[in-house]
């Protein structure tokens, strides 16, 4: 069975496990184990180029998250529901401080989620177009 076969078999909540595991999230860790190494040699530069870490680890948060859920066997609607919620606090309570680097990690964030809940509506409607084939 090739790669593509194999996917194309996939439930959506499998499809969901895949896009968050370790393999799809190495480069981001390699981004903030960059950031650590740069900061013990060349700090400055590395504050300077920060926002690709910020949104690493947004990205790392969200997706522990999203591990979590599935390893305790949340249903794609508890998910979706749970994302939503974070997507509408987030939404109704910005970050408004003088420190831009919480306001980017806030929008990183929020972006984060963003992006959790779209993969979650996919394995969602991926799942049900298969139900509906059956």
């Amino acid at each position: 069975m090739t790669a593509q076969t194999k996917y194309e078999t996939m439930t959506g909540r499998e499809r969901l496990a895949m896009s968050v595991s370790d393999e799809a999230l190495a480069f981001k860790r390699d981004t903030l184990a960059e950031l650590s190494a740069d900061l013990l040699t060349k700090p400055v530069h590395a504050l300077r180029w920060c926002g690709e870490a910020i949104e690493a680890a947004a990205r790392l948060s969200v997706a522990g998250w999203m591990n979590e859920a599935l390893s305790k066997d949340a249903s794609l609607e508890e998910m979706r529901t749970a994302a939503e919620k974070r997507m509408r606090h987030s939404a109704q309570y910005p970050a408004r401080s003088t420190s831009p680097v919480i306001n980017l990690s806030d929008d990183e964030e929020r972006m984060a989620w963003m992006d959790a809940l779209l993969k979650i509506e996919e394995a969602i409607a991926h799942d049900e177009a298969e139900a509906a084939r059956a």
